[in-house]
């Protein structure tokens, strides 16, 4: 989603990086999107966002396994994360922690782990962390007071990696579960082609409103169920209903060309 025109980022692919970057670091090329309003349907965002009426969040778990991605379109991206803030119309910052999935221009696939404080620039997590598709991934974001800590974990691997900093403009009035199709940014911001990362399974997710924990069913709160809908003939990726215990879900890539093909 886009808010006051604000893009966010993933990582730069190499060709990219290596032209623009004796005049621009690489990390603030292309980022990730802020929300505006919680609804359906998103140009940017699939998965849950969770809202709650006069309570802060405080922080926010799950688990999934990394994707592979098909490289069939060049600079195509996709990422999943967890995250804090930024999707509702009030929202004044995001604070969030994942992985993504990059195709370059010769189509190579690269996975990587980062995390963001809107509006600072993301940060790579490059050691001890290394991601491979099929690695299952655990984070867990948390904030109290101006104090982010941010952790995540291969559980292939059993590398972790865990920090703790002071932000201003912390946005604790949503939680979030998504997968994302990422846009390039550097005076404007352009959507990057969402890459086919077949399916994602969030589990084990939920999230901490003052005292209570509970998963994104949790009836102590608004949970919306939120799907990625582009232009009509580009891909989307489109959430499932969440599994009884409120605890998991799915978010399936799809391409609606691939799927008029199979109906003629």
């Amino acid at each position: 989603m886009l808010r006051n025109g604000r893009c966010t980022r993933p990582f730069v692919y190499a060709s990219l990086a290596v032209a623009l970057a004796l005049v621009i670091p690489p990390v603030v090329l292309a980022r990730r999107e802020t929300g505006s309003v919680v609804r359906p349907t998103s140009t940017r965002w699939a998965g849950y966002v969770d809202t709650s009426e006069g309570e802060a969040f405080t922080a926010v778990r799950s688990t999934w396994v990394q994707p592979r991605i098909r490289c069939d379109r060049p600079s195509s991206s996709a990422a999943f994360w967890i995250g804090l803030g930024g999707a509702t119309a009030r929202a004044r910052g995001l604070e969030q922690i994942g992985t993504e999935a990059d195709c370059s221009d010769d189509l190579t696939a690269s996975y990587s782990a980062w995390y963001e404080l809107i509006p600072v620039p993301a940060r790579p997590i490059e050691l001890p962390i290394t991601i491979a598709p099929g690695d299952t991934i655990s984070a867990q974001l948390s904030v109290q007071d101006t104090t982010i800590t941010v952790a995540i974990q291969d559980l292939n691997t059993g590398n972790a990696y865990t920090t703790q900093t002071t932000a201003k403009g912390i946005d604790v009035s949503s939680a979030e579960w998504i997968a994302e199709a990422p846009s390039f940014c550097l005076v404007g911001c352009t959507p990057l082609p969402l890459a086919d990362f077949q399916t994602v399974a969030f589990t084990d997710a939920s999230a901490s409103a003052s005292a209570h924990t509970g998963p994104i069913g949790d009836p102590a709160w608004t949970s919306q169920r939120v799907t990625l809908t582009t232009a009509p003939r580009e891909p989307r990726a489109v959430t499932s209903r969440l599994s009884a215990d409120g605890k998991s879900f799915s978010v399936r890539w799809r391409d609606p060309n691939r799927h008029a093909r199979r109906r003629r």
